[in-house]
């Protein structure tokens, strides 16, 4: 039992997938526990959605339902964002969409409203994120190595 937490550790922390799930991480799944990354993520996309105007917010929500999802993940439908606050429509898309698919569909929406500023600071606060959280990837996977 101590190998599998220990090898659980490893996984996770040279794990570059940033799926939910509740399974240990295998190949393409997470150890299911909500990443610093997915939790950044959700946090720079409330910001942005916040942003928007009530009518903007609305059309985001259709246009976003009407895309085709990622292969394998399921549509997000009206339903599903409707009457819902900007931090539960965020978690709605890096949960069913994951971290590494729901910020590009967020911007295509954004292109497609042609809502060009807002699209521009959110690939910003995304790039910053991601090089963030990269480098503290590397950092403990160098520290895991030299155990």
């Amino acid at each position: 039992m101590k190998l599998m937490n220990d090898l659980k550790v490893m996984i996770t922390i040279t794990c570059y997938c940033f799926h939910l799930s509740t399974t240990p991480c295998i190949g393409a799944q997470c150890t299911g526990s909500p990443t610093r990354m997915m939790k950044q993520t959700i946090k720079i996309l409330v910001k942005h959605l916040k942003r928007l105007k009530e009518e903007d917010l609305e059309t985001f929500k259709t246009i976003f339902c009407k895309m085709k999802p990622p292969r394998g993940k399921k549509k997000i439908q009206n339903n599903d964002l409707k009457n819902k606050s900007a931090a539960e429509i965020a978690e709605k898309i890096v949960e069913s969409y994951t971290v590494r698919n729901g910020p590009s569909y967020v911007i295509k929406v954004l292109n497609k409203m042609s809502l060009n500023e807002t699209r521009i600071e959110f690939q910003k606060d995304m790039r910053q994120a991601r090089k963030k959280y990269k480098e503290k990837r590397s950092n403990a996977k160098v520290q895991v190595e030299g155990m």
